[in-house]
């Protein structure tokens, strides 16, 4: 049994159902439309990059690359050289554990072999190693889209619906990697979103072991803390909850810990400034600036991981249907508007969850307007990114907040967790 959302008398909690839905069977190729979006989510970003189509900031017959994401190609050549604990006194600003740098590093050290050169730091019109990162990244990022898929699954959505919904994903993500050149945030929620199937299922070993993953990509999986804890509380099965959360917490922390540990040991004074402290020289403030004294945003990430435990503890509380789980999840991540420097793509894992719940509540109105704001926020943000503080924190936070009133399932329906078992395999009712 799968948990969902329930309510008893003299409290509520989150509790055991199954859906009376037919799941679909390993015979209708789930893997179908999840592989789908991705071949189309990488077309989409080889044109982007390798089409010449004269973007903003693309020079007249050069490829479009972004910066960042050479960055975290010398990070992975960093560490294919043997020297991981310099990742963050290389001079690329990584603000995240090197997960993506680690996962990367046998392309990277594979190109050094085949002599191809990279754009960082001088930047060329077409260096050879963007044939092998650019693929690498897109394919990367794309990895979301079967996390986002799996959940729609869970939560009964139909094959139409379901298409639909990977659409508007595809549009919703794409921003992340080609544009911006970040697919670890992608590959951190998609990570997340297993550890939390997991969870779900009761199986806390793995769930840590992805939660730990997730967080040696990108920290910010942190927010989504609260709901994995949630969901294994709620699964234990007769477990204490002490053991329940030593069983997911120490496989969680083993891994980014260590990656940690072995940087500010090799490096601390860089591996403080960018990793813990968040020192950054993204030129895209926002009025939190001022409550970020010396570029230090670390005060403000611990008020947004209070803030997505508070978000665990409402969906601990709350009833309804398994649409609620998937929107706290994404109140969770928005706590990325408290960020004191601020780029679109932060909002990216919010906006994405945002409308999967909108899907699942079956709102078709909601969903199309939850959809047009996620798709939206990197267009709309995009005049104020430079020079314009207020106007690029308040255009981020309206899009967000819009974006979770659109998509909130209260007061409807919504969809319940379902086995992914076939449905011949289901106890049947006495």
């Amino acid at each position: 049994m799968v948990g969902v959302f329930g309510r008893e008398r003299g409290g509520s909690r989150l509790t055991a159902v199954l859906n009376s839905r037919r799941v679909p069977s390993r015979a209708s190729l789930p893997w179908l439309l999840p592989a789908s979006a991705s071949i189309l989510f990488i077309l989409a970003g080889l044109v982007f990059s390798f089409g010449n189509l004269g973007l903003p900031g693309q020079a007249p017959g050069w490829w479009f690359m972004p910066t960042d994401l050479w960055a975290t190609w010398h990070n992975a050549q960093f560490v294919s050289w043997g020297r991981l604990g310099q990742v963050y006194a290389a001079h690329t600003q990584l603000m995240a554990l090197p997960g993506i740098a680690i996962l990367l590093s046998p392309l990277a050290w594979l190109a050094d072999k085949a002599g191809l050169h990279s754009g960082w730091p001088i930047e060329t019109a077409h260096p050879g190693a963007w044939l092998v990162l650019d693929p690498a990244a897109l394919a990367a990022g794309s990895s979301v889209l079967w996390a986002l898929d799996l959940w729609a699954r869970k939560l009964g959505l139909d094959t139409k619906t379901r298409a639909a919904l990977l659409v508007v994903e595809t549009a919703v993500t794409f921003v992340a990697v080609a544009p911006m050149g970040h697919p670890e945030d992608l590959v951190a929620l998609a990570l997340l979103l297993y550890a939390m199937d997991r969870a779900d299922q009761g199986r806390f070993a793995q769930a840590g072991w992805l939660a730990g993953a997730a967080l040696a990509t990108q920290q910010l999986a942190a927010l989504g803390a609260g709901v994995v804890v949630a969901l294994a509380i709620s699964n234990r099965n007769g477990r204490s909850t002490t053991s329940t959360l030593w069983a997911i917490g120490a496989r969680a922390v083993a891994v980014p810990g260590a990656l940690a540990a072995w940087c500010l040991i090799a490096a601390p004074g860089a591996t403080w400034s960018h990793l813990v402290a968040g020192h950054s020289s993204n030129p895209w403030p926002t009025p939190l600036g001022a409550l970020a004294p010396g570029g230090d945003a670390g005060p403000l990430r611990l008020a947004e991981l209070l803030g997505a435990a508070m978000a665990g503890v409402a969906l601990r509380k709350g009833s309804g249907g398994g649409a609620d789980l998937v929107w706290w999840t994404g109140i969770a991540f928005s706590m990325r508007v408290l960020e004191p420097l601020q780029t679109p793509y932060y909002l990216t894992p919010a906006m994405a969850l945002f409308a999967l719940a909108a899907f699942a509540a079956g709102r078709w109105q909601r969903a199309i307007l939850t959809a047009i704001l996620a798709a939206g926020i990197g267009i709309a943000t995009g005049p104020f990114q430079e020079g314009h503080p207020w106007a690029l924190w308040i255009t981020i936070l309206a899009f967000t907040a819009l974006a979770a009133a659109a998509s909130a399932p209260f007061g409807s329906e919504g969809s319940k967790i379902v086995s992914e078992r076939p449905q011949e395999e289901l106890p049947q009712p006495q």
